[in-house]
């Protein structure tokens, strides 16, 4: 089979001066796309604060020096003149933009749920939930123009659950609910939209304890992610509205399910008390894609009540 390029395409990687998605450039890069660089540049990853153009112009001089076109963009996400700005980039470099990948993004303070200030809360999810917002409507309207795009939406396996301090994992969650939904109005306009959930040794991680942080640095390089990030904006992607986990060398489909549940033609207070366990049963749980799914196994379990 032929290799996967993309020539002639042009791609946006936000939060691409370091890390998982330096990784998700270069490579997009040495396969021939054209890149945005967009980074601000912050040397906090962690609360995202202060900018600078060194990262962004770094990867730039990488790409280029490996005979590849890249751009650099140091305009935040966090606002909607900002998402504008960063797709413009592209549009003004090479009058398209094929793929977004919405990799930018910023833990937060490490707080108790009680102790966030609404300032933490609002800057969290302002870049990581709020951003892919800011940066895909205007690039929406672009790939509906042009017949075609590929969206992927980094998430992270904090959505699984990691405890009180929620702000970045809910997020998280909220951009596999984004990815769902504009992965099935997508294809209608050759758009295809995933998600990805890379585990890999980076700053954020920094701070974890021994002997889990040798154990990451070890086993999960960032490079590592990238092959999979790469083949989910591919032309070949078959695909759309499904998310993937990423790591080490392993990938696997992450989806939502649903137990077959308990159904009564008179339900009551106690009878869900009683039957609570039976409901919990995880046993035959269905694979939910979309509220269609959700409502054919309603119809199925009730038809024979």
């Amino acid at each position: 089979m032929n290799d996967i390029r993309f020539d002639g395409r042009v791609a946006i990687v936000t939060g691409a001066g370091g890390g998982l998605g330096r990784e998700y450039a270069l490579l997009l890069a040495s396969r021939g796309a054209k890149v945005v660089v967009n980074d601000i540049g912050s040397p906090d990853e962690l609360l995202g604060t202060g900018n600078s153009d060194t990262p962004a112009n770094s990867v730039v001089a990488e790409i280029r020096a490996l005979g590849g076109e890249a751009v650099a963009d140091t305009n935040t996400v966090a606002t909607g003149d900002g998402g504008r700005a960063i797709v413009a980039a592209g549009l003004e470099a090479w009058g398209r933009v094929d793929v977004v990948i919405n990799n930018a993004g910023i833990v937060g303070p490490i707080k108790t749920f009680g102790e966030l200030t609404d300032e933490d809360v609002d800057t969290v999810l302002g870049v990581q939930l709020l951003g892919p917002f800011n940066v895909l409507r205007p690039a929406w309207k672009a790939m509906v123009d042009q017949g075609y795009g590929r969206i992927l939406n980094i998430s992270s396996g904090s959505m699984f659950g990691q405890g009180e301090a929620c702000t970045y994992p809910t997020a998280k969650a909220g951009m596999i609910g984004m990815t769902t939904n504009l992965g099935l109005a997508g294809p209608a306009y050759g758009i295809k939209v995933n998600a990805l959930l890379p585990v890999g040794f980076t700053r954020m991680v920094e701070n974890m304890p021994e002997p889990a942080l040798s154990w990451l640095r070890d086993t999960f390089p960032v490079a590592a992610v990238a092959p999979v990030a790469a083949f989910l904006v591919s032309e070949d992607v078959p695909c759309s509205g499904v998310s993937f986990s990423a790591g080490g060398g392993r990938f696997a489909r992450v989806f939502l399910g649903e137990t077959q549940g308990v159904t009564s033609s008179r339900l009551t207070v106690e009878e869900v008390r009683d039957r609570f366990a039976a409901a919990m049963e995880t046993d035959r749980a269905a694979t939910i894609d979309n509220v269609s799914d959700e409502l054919a196994l309603y119809a199925a379990t009730l038809a024979g009540r």
